[in-house]
């Protein structure tokens, strides 16, 4: 990412907001987004709920493989080309309230987000596409029994949809002929190329984090194709609308509910769902002679089962909601990554471009330029227990911490120029809830993640290792080494602030956060009390009713996880099909 003065950027912005305007009906003008609403009680072979990550490419393959008619319903607007494009701008909208979704953690009283709008998180996140370990994958058919979702069975469908520019990867891993763009930026400035060669100068190695190792050193693989976010909504619909020609597109919809009959012979069927526009209060029902698939993501997909009547009986009585059609665990195994972050001021001297309007019109018309890529790096790394006289951590613990460190550069902080170093604890066992406070659609559920901050000691060991790493290597000539805006952290001794453990707790307790929600609809054995589908993604105690999105791990997946997300897409559809 790039920074742009503050004196100039309105006038920037104004100026690319036009174009980009125009950028957008031409993107769009050949999609069939369907703002005109479907007649009351028409139906259709398949409803698709919520056009995020995994929704796009579940609803586009079904269109596309069976030739049946399939709806895709949105609860927020379409994409906004300023904010959601150009790779420099990744983190313009974060506090756009619009296109998010926000969950209260009461435990922090914290919000965790997704994105509410059509491409879903796909359309705000990083696009940073890392898979995770090949033994998290095998835990899922190890501890709970779904078939078909270890490493070696989840690859192909990572490698079919993939369509990586990196001359680099041309191997087992990858694909080249999938409809999703990822790239590599293989020209980084040199303040990456000096984090790069200080970190190798530690020991790291450099690796292909989808690859055979996941620990080392990358130059982050992004879902970016010739110079734009390249989104499962973009690549699947937007770029190419003939790829499902049977789907239709609703934008604006909010889903209040399943539509589920009892039966006295089978158990009670979902054949429909109702629906209400943002623009107005009425309610809508469609109906489908197939399947109807929940892709709403880990916030949502439990908020909609739970006001259907299926997920936990003793909340939904206290609620009212009845009749309770299915009692299972829904929302009981809720799961984020834990991150710290942490800026470092560059020094006058550090390298770094502005941005100019001539960069905005490159980006646009020439797809080139510093508006269409981001410098990044990523770090995955096992850490040994910290070895220290601090009474809290003077213990006989051998366990390594698995952490991710990434190094971006923000987007603009007013004049000040900060490399960010965002790190996670990928080890991290936590399971919290998340549950509807009332029949309210639009009242977001809650949640409750009791995480550690100050006692995380994954996140301790990575800070020490972080502190270290920017004072006593090549990256002091490029960044001040105290941490900015942490004023309210001392540190207690004179000497190195990585040996400050008291100032390192501070760090995590002032700036952690949580992100990659997941597992909230967890599939297993069907015969198992702890989880809501099957293997094959199929709601259980229901029928015409699956899950498709990261809702479905039953255990966190050590990446970013828009990539898994893209796994149940996949995955999903083909199961259906």
């Amino acid at each position: 990412m790039f920074l742009i003065p503050a004196s100039k950027l309105t006038v920037v912005w104004m100026l690319f907001t036009i174009l980009a305007l125009i950028d957008r009906h031409n993107r769009l003008i050949n999609v069939k987004i369907a703002n005109n609403l479907p007649k009351n009680h028409s139906h259709y072979d398949f409803i698709v709920v919520g056009a995020g990550t995994a929704g796009c490419i579940v609803a586009c393959r079904l269109a596309n493989e069976t030739a049946g008619r399939v709806l895709l319903l949105e609860a927020g607007g379409t994409q906004h080309s300023l904010n959601t494009s150009f790779p420099a701008l990744l983190d313009s909208y974060i506090l756009e309230s619009s296109v998010y979704w926000r969950v209260r953690n009461k435990f922090s009283n914290s919000f965790i987000g997704s994105g509410k709008l059509f491409g879903g998180s796909h359309s705000l996140n990083g696009m940073f596409y890392i898979r995770g370990s090949r033994n998290i994958y095998d835990s899922i058919y190890n501890k709970t029994g779904a078939r078909g979702w270890a490493y070696d069975e989840v690859l192909p469908h990572y490698i079919s949809n993939e369509f990586n520019t990196d001359p680099v990867l041309k191997d087992m891993y990858h694909g080249s002929s999938g409809p999703l763009g990822v790239t590599t930026q293989l020209h980084i400035l040199p303040l990456f190329v000096a984090i790069e060669q200080a970190l190798k100068s530690w020991g790291n190695q450099v690796v292909d984090v989808n690859g055979a190792s996941d620990e080392g050193i990358a130059r982050l693989q992004r879902t970016i194709r010739n110079g734009r976010r390249e989104t499962t909504a973009a690549a699947y619909i937007l770029n190419d609308n003939s790829r499902c020609p049977t789907l239709s597109i609703m934008t604006n919809s909010l889903v209040t509910k399943l539509l589920i009959q009892s039966s006295a012979k089978q158990q009670p069927n979902v054949y429909g769902i109702e629906f209400i526009k943002s623009d107005n209060s009425s309610a809508y029902r469609v109906y489908a002679d197939n399947e109807i698939i929940i892709s709403a993501g880990s916030l949502n997909t439990p908020k909609l089962l739970q006001l259907s009547g299926i997920g936990n009986a003793q909340l939904m009585t206290r609620l009212g909601i009845r009749p309770v059609w299915s009692d299972i665990p829904v929302g009981h195994n809720f799961m984020c990554h834990v991150s710290t972050f942490l800026g470092f001021s560059l020094k006058s001297e550090s390298p770094i471009d502005n941005v100019t309007i001539n960069h905005f019109y490159r980006a646009l018309y020439g797809r080139t330029g510093p508006m269409t890529h981001s410098n990044a790096l990523v770090l995955r790394l096992r850490l040994p227990s910290i070895s220290s006289t601090d009474k809290d951590y003077d213990n006989n613990e051998t366990i390594d911490y698995f952490v991710q460190i990434e190094f971006i550069l923000s987007n603009y902080a007013g004049n000040q120029k900060l490399l960010c170093i965002t790190i996670t604890d990928l080890g991290d066992t936590t399971k919290g809830t998340l549950t509807i406070q009332s029949t309210d659609v639009r009242e977001p559920p809650v949640a409750y993640y009791p995480y550690k901050t100050r006692d995380n000691r994954a996140l301790l060991a990575a800070v020490q290792y972080v502190l270290k790493f920017v004072s006593s290597t090549s990256l002091s000539d490029f960044v001040h080494p105290i941490p900015a805006d942490m004023d309210d952290c001392k540190p207690y001794i004179t000497g190195p602030l990585w040996q400050c453990f008291e100032y390192h707790k501070c760090l995590i307790e002032k700036s952690t956060f949580l992100g990659h929600p997941i597992g909230t609809s967890p599939m297993g054995a069907s015969d198992s009390a702890d989880t809501v589908v099957d293997e094959r993604l199929r709601v259980k105690g229901v029928t015409g009713l699956r899950v498709v999105d990261a809702s479905i791990y039953p255990n966190h997946i050590n990446g970013n996880t828009m990539a898994a997300a893209i796994l149940a897409g996949e995955k999903g559809a083909h199961m259906i099909n």
